[in-house]
């Protein structure tokens, strides 16, 4: 299978000009071309040492890098090399990985709707008694966005165990096919992650995360379980799907991104999150690259869990008046993204 992802890289790289990427790419990718039983360790061992410039750490040492699931350019600058990028060595990076997640991914689930737009939204999983227990836990939780010791789901729930057992495996098994984990390590992320969640919409609060975004280069699952109807007044979940399907469009805004950070060429607007290696974009900008891409707002009844592939661009909602939204939220972001199951 890995030849069919080699020969969609190939494809890129051939319609590029070599004043944007130099030649020396394609003949890198030449001479790495995996057979048909190839496994994707090997071929990055072979092909990487030809992208890169830096020098501050051997091959062995930026292969685990590069196979981590590092994203933050600020921090890792080995990945925001200049010639790395300009050599397309993060568009590798992202291409690659996504294809492992859809592999993997077609173990568990083949959801068109899912695979079209990111999103899949489940109606109706618990019972009125189940959804009544969630809502009055949230009396007693802090307004706060974030995972804080006093909102962790398991820790505030340790009374009623069952309860508590019965929600996170029912959840976990609605959410992890989207992944395509099902293993220890998957539920783990899973367990740990898992919180209540007010969230404090302002009006006009210079949120970052009202800027349309990726969480980072490769898929990774986020979910809301929202027990309470959320209305567009609420600041929903935004989205735009089909606006990172990997066309040539898409890897091409994504190279350039890449270049740009590496050269410290950021539009202010892009804000902080952008050389973190959550790429920032703008609804206008998402529909010049790719035409299909959509804006969906996720208005939903309560009772209702949302799943999401955060790879798509996705924002907080604005608000017109400030509002709280309850949600018990989650994450699954594997540590291996290069990782086939």
């Amino acid at each position: 299978m890995l030849i069919d992802a080699y020969g969609q890289l190939c494809a890129y790289f051939e319609q590029l000009d070599a004043d944007f990427c130099p030649p020396g790419t394609l003949e890198a990718l030449s001479r790495c071309a995996p057979s048909e039983a190839a496994e994707i360790g090997p071929f990055l061992a072979a092909l990487i040492p030809a992208l890169r410039a830096d020098t501050s750490l051997d091959d062995e040492q930026f292969l685990r890098l590069f196979l981590s699931s590092a994203k933050d350019f600020n921090q890792n600058p080995a990945l925001a090399d200049a010639r790395f990028n300009r050599n397309g060595g993060y568009v590798i990076r992202l291409f690659l990985a996504n294809w492992v997640a859809q592999v993997n991914r077609s173990k568990f689930t083949r959801d068109d709707s899912f695979e079209n737009t990111g999103v899949k939204v489940i109606h109706n999983i618990f019972d009125p008694i189940e959804v009544d227990t969630v809502l009055k836990a949230f009396d007693n939780m802090p307004i706060s966005s974030r995972l804080l010791p006093e909102n962790i789901f398991w820790e505030v729930f340790r009374a009623k165990e069952a309860f508590a057992k019965t929600f996170i495996n029912k959840t976990f098994a609605l959410v992890a096919p989207f992944i395509g984990r099902t293993d220890a390590d998957a539920k783990k992320l899973f367990f740990s992650r898992m919180f209540l969640q007010r969230h404090l919409n302002r009006v006009d609060d210079g949120d970052v995360n009202k800027v349309y975004h990726y969480d980072t280069f490769f898929p990774a699952i986020k979910f809301w379980y929202f027990p309470e109807d959320v209305k567009l007044s609420d600041g929903p979940l935004n989205v735009l799907t089909r606006s990172t399907n990997l066309s040539h469009r898409f890897l091409h805004w994504v190279h350039q991104q890449s270049i740009n950070i590496a050269e410290n060429k950021i539009e202010p607007w892009r804000t902080v999150g952008h050389a973190e290696g959550s790429l920032r974009t703008s609804i206008e900008e998402a529909c010049a690259v790719e035409p299909a891409t959509k804006e969906k707002l996720f208005t939903v009844p309560g009772n209702t869990l949302v799943i999401a592939n955060v790879l798509n661009f996705h924002r907080r909602g604005e608000v017109a008046a400030d509002s709280i939204r309850k949600a018990v939220h989650g994450s699954i972001r594997v540590n291996d993204p290069f990782y086939l199951r």
